[in-house]
């Protein structure tokens, strides 16, 4: 049985528009969305699985693989880490997501965290 080690943190996509400010048009940070980076794993079938994932954004995140019942809990802002580990005993495209639930209010994820997704991809051997 092989291990597969992987680093996973959440990262940002910022987008640039064009906007119209005193009759000039210029480009201006618009919106930023957040992915987990990378957003897919390859893994056979059978393999052992090891994820240290990072939370380097201003907000709580956690990080879940539910298929596998994999869950980091909360990961503190900017300096959150956790480490899981669980065999990939079934091949199949698994999701990944921050699985917080989301408060803005308090602090927990962000206005995008339904579509703070990535995917698992067990190939059989």
């Amino acid at each position: 049985t092989m291990t597969r080690e992987f680093d996973i943190l959440l990262g940002e996509i910022k987008s640039i528009g064009e906007v119209v400010k005193a009759g000039k048009t210029v480009d201006e940070l618009t919106g930023e969305i957040h992915v987990w980076e990378p957003p897919v794993l390859v893994v056979f079938a059978g393999d052992k699985v090891k994820i240290t994932v990072n939370n380097p954004r201003s907000k709580i995140h956690s990080f879940s693989i539910p298929a596998f019942k994999v869950d980091t809990g909360p990961l503190t802002p900017r300096t959150g880490k956790a480490t899981v580990e669980f065999t990939a005993d079934k091949a199949g495209i698994y999701v990944f997501m921050c699985n917080s639930d989301y408060d803005l209010e308090k602090g927990v994820c962000e206005i995008d965290h339904k579509f703070q997704t990535g995917s698992l991809i067990v190939l059989a051997r």
